[in-house]
């Protein structure tokens, strides 16, 4: 329990800053729930509890922001996508 509240802290410290100080997505927590599901189950992603659903999920925005925010950049020369690892950090 503990390691997933630190997980969420740190996806959440990471989500604010990219928010914060990137032109980064938008989205309304509705969305952001609508996103995730989407991705748990094009992956086929379960948990072992609600508390690490709720820490991949905030590490899963983190990564997406930073996703976004290089995909908008014109000088980038690749670009970056989801994969099985997106909830990773």
């Amino acid at each position: 329990m503990k390691s997933s509240l630190i997980w969420a802290a740190a996806g959440a410290l990471i989500t604010i800053y990219l928010c914060t100080f990137h032109n980064a997505v938008n989205y309304s927590d509705s969305q952001w729930d609508s996103l995730y599901m989407d991705y748990v189950t094009d992956f086929r992603k379960s948990y072992d509890s609600v508390d690490m659903f709720a820490a991949r999920k905030e590490v899963f925005k983190a990564n997406y922001l930073k996703m976004d925010n290089h995909n908008k950049n014109i000088d980038k020369t690749y670009e970056m996508g989801l994969n099985q690892f997106s909830d990773w950090t």
